[in-house]
């Protein structure tokens, strides 16, 4: 190591060390600290020659990509992973570095999540960095904390959270664009259907759906009867998101014991946006057993949109649960009337 390097070596640790002895004290008005601590990491790593995307905003490498430029009015599929200066990980979307750090769990979600540009949904430092990119194109950026003290109004897109007060590194991979997600999601679908059910049609826009057990009764079901229901909740590459039936959870090791695993109660009415009023299943779910011969003691099988799901924002808490704009598929039992 050269006696210059070394020298901006020794006062990039001294910085560090400042900062983090007194890490309690910092706030996120604190700028004077973190700009120092970012410029220290520039210098040593010999990135304080590379022009800011914008102030505390760096895109410090890139491998370009072969497709489409990023641009408004279109939404992205990418994959990320958000590292502190320090290469402490705060979150990935990589089942491989999730494995390799052993924060992996089975139910979590992991693959590519859809960001909206150009709508305001996406917060401003993760628009900027991908309007830099093509498909198929990796970054790694740093991010300041000043930059992001407010939030998306989607904690899916939001790029750090309102107690953070590092700087941060972002490693971006831009994987697909779509102009139109809803069709593009339509086509998903069809795709499905083709591979799966024979090409079955759907039953409303964006909604599909499948006897797969005839219990033999013929009773229809009557509104205000209260359903006792069994699901698994699927990605349409077969991984499972929830379900209330504890076998299956063990099977597939995601298993939570504080979870009850007891039938989902559903008030039934013909009209599915009732169903979901008043209970807390998607719009989906309600339409398949509202849907044509489905009663007591049958099973079902419905794939569906976001429209009819989770809708734009997603529902995804701790690692768990669906991203926005994503298509899924529920397998369904409703309970015989005793």
């Amino acid at each position: 190591m050269k006696l210059m390097d070394f020298k901006i070596f020794v006062i990039f640790a001294i910085s560090l060390m400042a900062f983090y002895s007194c890490a309690k004290d910092v706030t996120e008005d604190d700028e004077a600290a973190q700009r120092r601590v970012l410029q220290a990491y520039l210098a040593v790593n010999h990135y304080d020659d590379i022009e800011p995307i914008s102030d505390g905003l760096y895109v410090i490498e890139n491998t370009p990509g072969k497709g489409a430029k990023v641009a408004d009015s279109c939404f992205v599929y990418v994959r990320y992973s958000v590292r502190y200066l320090s290469g402490i990980y705060a979150s990935t979307t990589y089942d491989s570095v999730a494995k390799q750090l052993g924060s992996y769990k089975n139910i979590n979600f992991y693959g590519d999540y859809v960001w909206a540009i150009g709508d305001g949904t996406t917060t401003a430092p993760l628009e900027s960095i991908v309007k830099t990119m093509n498909v198929g194109g990796k970054t790694t950026s740093v991010v300041a904390p000043w930059i992001t003290s407010t939030t998306s109004g989607n904690s899916q897109y939001t790029v750090t959270t309102s107690s953070e007060s590092e700087n941060q590194l972002y490693d971006i991979e831009v994987t697909d664009m779509v102009l139109d997600i809803n069709q593009h999601q339509i086509d998903m679908l069809e795709k499905f259907s083709a591979e799966n059910y024979g090409g079955v049609d759907s039953l409303s826009k964006g909604f599909y759906c499948v006897k797969t057990y005839d219990s033999g009764v013929t009773d229809t079901i009557p509104n205000e009867k209260s359903l006792s229901i069994w699901y698994i909740g699927r990605y349409l590459d077969g991984k499972i998101f929830d379900t209330n039936i504890a076998d299956t959870a063990k099977r597939y090791h995601i298993y939570d014991s504080s979870s009850s695993y007891a039938s989902l109660s559903v008030t039934y009415n013909t009209d599915p946006e009732e169903i979901v009023s008043g209970s807390s299943v998607v719009l989906g779910f309600a339409k398949a057993i509202t849907s044509p011969d489905i009663t007591f003691g049958d099973k079902c099988e419905a794939f569906f949109d976001s429209e009819n799901g989770y809708g734009a924002s997603g529902k995804i808490s701790g690692g768990k649960g669906v991203p926005g704009y994503y298509p899924m598929f529920f397998e369904i039992w409703i309970e015989k009337d005793e």
